[in-house]
């Protein structure tokens, strides 16, 4: 689940092994946390993941992105097959091997009878999970830029090796300084709102450029030109970002909104956006 955050389409699918989170214990537990709060950081990244979903489809860019194509100068990037930038600005660094569980092949016909509140090794075929230490994990840091870990905020310079501490619930997760990210509220299904309140989070270190971009989501006026975007531009010396004027528009576009900016390891400011360029220090 917290690799399938991170990839281009997030489901629970496939045939006759149980999907369904309520299989796997209940709030407050920490399988079931981990597996809700997975869901719902792939619905926290729905501004940036639309915005590159769109710059993908109208400039031919790549998503899912091998290192070497962003950090070709650095050698160690030429063979890695176990990270992968998520857009221009997020290196992701699944879990490849199980830290929290014994490793086992679980066999289908071990589940067919699977009670669903019955929920140890025993009963289900699945090992028992041991969340209560924080395991290590390394993951590499590409040169060329400073990264900061998602979790803590902390920066650190790329073209290293880290053991990270990697809790039960979630994976390894840095943002390139010098990047905007747009992040959204807490929803229960995509189009639960119109995303009146968004989050525009910089990441100091390097100037960043980011185009939001929207539509109404569920048809395709977009190929007839039905959609907005909004340019996003920070410069890291005047510590400034410009959220340019909005370009384009669609049926349901909301003509005022509330941005909060957030600079990381700084302040955050709430402005009211009405479709005009403006400058926040």
């Amino acid at each position: 689940m917290q690799f399938g955050a991170f990839s281009t389409m997030m489901r629970s699918h496939g045939t006759d092994v149980y999907r369904e989170l309520y299989y796997f214990g209940k709030k407050g537990e920490p399988v079931y946390d981990a597996l809700v709060d997975a869901v719902k950081l792939r619905y926290r990244f729905l501004p940036y993941i639309y915005s590159t979903s769109w710059q993908v489809s109208k400039y031919d860019d790549s998503f899912m992105r091998a290192l070497m194509m962003d950090f070709k100068n650095d050698k160690n990037t030429w063979n890695m097959s176990t990270e992968y930038m998520f857009g221009r600005s997020i290196l992701v660094c699944p879990v490849l091997r199980p830290l929290y569980t014994k490793e086992k092949i679980v066999r289908t016909d071990e589940l067919s009878g699977w009670n669903k509140n019955e929920s140890n090794e025993a009963n289900t075929g699945y090992p028992n999970v041991n969340w209560k230490e924080n395991k290590q994990y390394e993951v590499y840091l590409p040169a060329g830029a400073s990264w900061y870990d998602y979790w803590t905020s902390k920066k650190y310079d790329g073209g290293q090796k880290l053991s990270t501490a990697i809790p039960l619930g979630h994976s390894p997760l840095f943002v390139k300084a010098g990047s905007i990210l747009p992040l959204g509220p807490d929803v229960q299904y995509a189009n639960e709102n119109k995303y009146a309140h968004i989050d525009i989070v910089v990441y100091p270190g390097a100037n960043a450029e980011f185009t939001l971009y929207e539509d109404e989501g569920d048809n395709y006026n977009y190929e007839k030109g039905q959609y907005s975007t909004i340019r996003l531009s920070w410069n890291d010396k005047a510590k400034t970002l410009t959220i340019g004027k909005r370009q384009g528009s669609f049926t349901g576009m909301l003509a005022t909104r509330t941005f909060n900016v957030k600079i990381v390891g700084g302040t955050s400011k709430t402005i009211t956006y009405n479709g005009k360029s403006t400058t926040v220090k």
